[in-house]
């Protein structure tokens, strides 16, 4: 069977949110196309869905606002590799801490879990 998830063919499933890749022939952009499973799931797994219904609504939204596109592996790439030595942080009202760039990188986290990343131009 070749599913689908959200335009995703790799995606966490069920109450043990159990890794889950279906391979797609014609994978296409806006998904992990490319992507080692292990890399997949490391990544996914710096993440908190946050507001979002899914971690994938998240991540996708984020990487769409954030002017990625459909590029999820590099903004996932990117936001894991955010260098915070030397960014200033502050801590914000709802409990996540902001981490902020000279160059205008930024990356939220709460609880340890990234909750978005993007650069400020």
């Amino acid at each position: 069977y070749n599913l689908t998830v959200a335009d995703f063919n790799t995606y966490f499933a069920g109450e043990q949110q159990a890794f889950v890749h279906n391979m797609k022939c014609d994978c296409g952009v806006g998904n992990l196309k490319g992507i080692p499973l292990t890399e997949a799931k490391q990544l996914m797994s710096k993440w908190d869905k946050a507001t979002y219904h899914t971690l994938s609504d998240s991540i996708r939204d984020h990487a769409k606002r954030h002017g990625f596109g459909n590029d999820i592996v590099k903004y996932l790439r990117k936001a894991a590799n955010f260098n915070k030595k030397g960014a200033k942080q502050k801590a914000l009202e709802d409990g996540a801490i902001r981490w902020n760039r000279k160059s205008g990188e930024f990356l939220i986290e709460r609880n340890g879990k990234i909750v978005t990343y993007g650069i400020n131009k």
